[in-house]
């Protein structure tokens, strides 16, 4: 079983956020699951760093439940909808 989406925080103790997207995009079984990235950073290069290293999306903290609720089906809606998506075929 895949997840259908990750939740990632740049900021963890022991690793980078990125590096571990970075491991995630790598990985042959898991390249193609949706990550969002959670940061309390509202630096461009940050967040343009956060797409480079292959996020599809990316909400700043603090964030209201709403919020993460629009940003997961905006994700969901595209990622699934419209991105041919292997895992599943």
């Amino acid at each position: 079983d895949f997840p259908g989406l990750i939740l990632l925080d740049i900021n963890m103790p022991m690793k980078n956020g990125k590096e571990t997207l970075q491991e995630i995009r790598e990985h042959p079984k898991y390249r193609f699951i949706p990550v969002v990235m959670l940061t309390s950073s509202k630096d461009r290069n940050e967040i343009e760093s956060c797409y480079r290293y292959g996020a599809v999306g990316y909400l700043t903290k603090p964030y209201t439940i709403q919020e993460l609720e629009k940003k997961i089906d905006a994700v969901l809606t595209y990622w699934l909808e419209i991105v041919e998506h292997p895992i599943l075929d």
